[in-house]
């Protein structure tokens, strides 16, 4: 460890919020302290956990682990703490039902250090938690962020056409500490990581993708719950906060199609996963919102050009009557898009088989072709 004026100075920073994992924390917990970097500073905010979570983090003799307790006031906030209370030259999250492989650290920050990084993204393996199955997905492998940026330090101008399809999750992440340290989690809203993210990759000028699985995110059944349902309409804010943060960084210009579709089409996705009984709260919020779009967008000349299935959810979306109605129109819109691509692919027939009697008469004939 480095000291500076009487403060110790880890290499990495672990934030981990806690709340009611008394399953999961020792796996967590374990695969932090076993890293191949030892020199790491450990924090483990208790968010109001009622259950056996904090003891058996207070089990730990190891120094490394700092203790930060609080009342429930959710993830965001209990990340926020630990950024404040952060010593270490890089930081990383790590949600406390997942772990790290067990030289992440060590590969991480020897790339930061390296390449003098302001974030490094890794790779993140999905497992069940009822019989440990592992599997990847697109979302997080970002196979398009190798194709185009190899082994070489990037910025989001390296990027332009896919910067917005990064995985914004929080964990899986180092970021410089001195980077960082401004840039704040939304507290009391879900989907908090997408303005976060947003702003850091915009701000950044090195970043790296390391190319390996390096966190283990754990799939719990109904992980999902209900009330997490009844959370789901702060996706509408989020994307207001990131269309902000997009204006004040003064790219907005530059993204405002993406960040559009994004918005309209991940708002929908998001509606048709909550029950029935949470549909009403979110379509209303959603009929404040879209209007309020909608008159901001049409003073932009380029909105014609816009994604066609984000403005028709958008449209859909203020002047359906019920929640039931805005649903089926996209979904009847998704059906006719899909049997239209069907048919385009289809081969013409007339024209098949005159190519098989062409093929035929040149092999009687033994014309050339």
């Amino acid at each position: 460890m480095i000291f500076l004026e009487g403060l110790i100075l880890a290499k990495v920073s672990i934030i981990i919020p806690i709340f009611n994992v008394e399953r999961y924390i020792n796996e967590c917990i374990d695969s932090v302290i076993n890293q191949t970097l030892t020199d790491i500073e450990i924090i483990c905010i208790d968010d109001g956990s009622t259950d056996n979570s904090l003891n058996l983090v207070k089990e730990y003799s190891d120094s490394r682990i700092k203790i930060i307790s609080q009342e429930n006031k959710g993830l965001a906030a209990s990340r926020n703490v630990g950024i404040e209370h952060a010593n270490g030259e890089y930081i990383t999250f790590l949600d406390s039902d997942d772990y790290l492989r067990l030289d992440a650290l060590e590969k991480l920050y020897a790339v930061c250090q390296e390449n003098s990084l302001d974030i490094a993204i890794t790779k993140i393996i999905n497992f069940y938690d009822d019989n440990r199955e592992e599997y990847s997905d697109d979302y997080f492998d970002m196979k398009f962020l190798k194709d185009a940026c190899g082994d070489n330090v990037f910025s989001y101008r390296d990027v332009y056409d896919s910067v917005l399809n990064i995985s914004v999750t929080g964990p899986a992440k180092l970021f410089r500490r001195d980077f960082i340290k401004d840039i704040k989690y939304h507290e009391n809203l879900i989907f908090e990581d997408n303005p976060f993210f947003v702003e850091a990759i915009f701000k950044a000028e090195r970043v790296y993708f390391y190319d390996e699985y390096m966190y283990w995110r754990r799939i719990r059944k109904n992980s999902i719950t209900q009330s997490n349902f009844s959370n789901f309409p702060d996706l509408i804010e989020i994307y207001n906060i990131i269309y902000d943060l997009l204006k004040d960084l003064e790219v907005y210009e530059d993204f405002k199609d993406k960040i559009f579709k994004k918005k309209f089409t991940n708002i929908y996705t998001r509606f048709v996963e909550v029950t029935d009984e949470y549909k009403p709260d979110f379509f209303e919020k959603i009929q404040e919102d879209f209007p309020k779009s909608l008159m901001d967008l049409e003073k932009d000349e380029d909105f014609g050009k816009f994604n066609p299935r984000a403005k028709f959810i958008l449209y859909t979306g203020i002047n359906s009557k019920t929640y039931q109605e805005f649903e089926s129109a996209v979904k009847e819109y998704d059906l006719k898009k899909k049997k239209r691509k069907k048919s385009k692919k289809k081969p013409n027939i007339f024209k098949r088989v005159y190519n098989k009697f062409l093929k035929y008469i040149r092999k009687m004939l033994h014309f050339p072709r």
